[in-house]
């Protein structure tokens, strides 16, 4: 049996007990989840949604990221059976921005701007971020709160050379844009590539 086949049998087996989340239980059942998704490729990674108003769960499956995996992520969401209690999803979806908290730290919409550099194929971007400290955690919320905004997939094929700065006077005198305009920005990208 192929591993994905394997995972999916897994997730059927256990599907009530995920879509309960049961707060008590949420850590066990996630390092279990973890787990056998990672029998499947140690690099994926997973989120799910609410229960929507059709009364199911989105269920993601991730590539964290790298675009390496991106063939991995479909090859998982193809060979997914029909659940009656969810929705397999490949890739995180664009939501909208909000507010990342890591590692104890609030990263605000309100905190980043950006100005968009144009790379031909994919638009790069100077970030500018209030109180910005140059730690991993920072870098790594960003991109975050990036693929809230536009969708993992956008971000690794829309996006290109992404540099972090810090938001000081100097910054105020460039012409920075608000990060929550960055979707409708890419989204026009598209269109103006694709014809």
């Amino acid at each position: 049996m192929f591993k994905e086949q394997q995972f999916w049998k897994w997730f059927g087996n256990n599907s009530d007990r995920l879509f309960q989340l049961e707060e008590e239980y949420r850590d066990k059942i996630f390092r279990e989840l973890s787990k056998q998704l990672h029998k499947v490729n140690t690099g994926l990674a997973f989120a799910f949604s609410n229960i929507k108003e059709n009364g199911k769960r989105e269920f993601v499956v991730s590539a964290d990221g790298n675009k390496k995996l991106f063939t991995k992520v479909l090859k998982l969401v193809e060979t997914a059976p029909s659940f009656d209690l969810w929705e397999i999803v490949a890739f995180r979806q664009p939501v909208g921005c909000f507010d990342v908290n890591l590692r104890n730290r609030i990263l605000k919409c309100s905190d980043v701007y950006f100005i968009p550099l144009d790379e031909g194929h994919k638009i790069g971007l100077d970030l500018f971020i209030q109180n910005y400290d140059g730690s991993d955690a920072c870098k790594h919320a960003c991109i975050i709160m990036l693929d809230s905004i536009l969708g993992e997939y956008d971000v690794e094929m829309k996006i290109g050379s992404i540099h972090f700065n810090k938001y000081d006077v100097r910054s105020a005198d460039l012409e920075v844009i608000s990060i929550d305009k960055l979707y409708e920005l890419v989204q026009e990208f598209k269109k103006y590539s694709e014809n």
